[in-house]
């Protein structure tokens, strides 16, 4: 159940939307499920990113439609 809460922050950061990424894992740091995953290396590369993010306006990129779609391929595949 932990990696459930935290696969959207993957997507987030690898779509260069830290600031939500960053919520994810705040999130997830205060479920009862967080006390047996060491996070720290995720706060670390969190806290170095570069802070982008996307508009509503923006069309997506490539590369971000590729991470979309394997996103929702791999969601599928775990609950369907």
């Amino acid at each position: 159940m932990a990696w459930q809460l935290f696969n959207p922050g993957y997507f987030y950061f690898q779509t260069g939307q830290i600031a939500k990424a960053k919520e994810v894992l705040n999130r997830f740091k205060n479920t009862s499920g967080s006390g047996a995953l060491d996070i720290s290396r995720i706060e670390q590369v969190l806290a170095q990113a570069p802070e982008t993010s996307a508009t509503g306006n923006e069309p997506m990129t490539m590369a971000n439609r590729e991470h979309l779609l394997l996103f929702a391929l791999s969601l599928a595949d775990r609950t369907l």
